[in-house]
């Protein structure tokens, strides 16, 4: 018997542009090792209990890590103004990868 979290992993290697949780993962891992993007973008915490993986969202809109606190607050904007997707709850969109590239530093250092 194949667990849901298994099956929706295998579903995602046929739903087109969908990563799989392993790709996913190993992507997150080398962007969030990155000093600039282990502080919250928005607050600038570091806190490990707000910056954990497991906690970390992402605003696909500006390509940023933010803090769970923060998360919250931008999801309360609505999708309009930015889209929050968490980083381990969320199966990401391939070309939503493409933004995160830019990283915390270069946002911040614009608005």
């Amino acid at each position: 018997m194949i667990d849901s979290f298994h099956f929706i992993d295998f579903l995602s290697f046929y739903i087109v542009g969908v990563m799989n949780f392993q790709t996913q993962k190993k992507i997150f891992e080398s962007l969030l090792k990155n000093n600039q993007n282990s502080r919250c973008a928005d607050c600038n915490s570091a806190s490990p209990s707000c910056m954990s993986k497991n906690n970390t969202g992402a605003s696909l809109d500006f390509g940023v890590f933010v803090c769970s606190n923060c998360s919250g607050a931008h999801r309360a904007l609505g999708p309009t103004v930015t889209r929050i997707k968490s980083v381990t709850l969320d199966l990401w969109q391939e070309d939503w990868f493409n933004n995160m590239l830019v990283g915390n530093e270069i946002i911040n250092s614009y608005w």
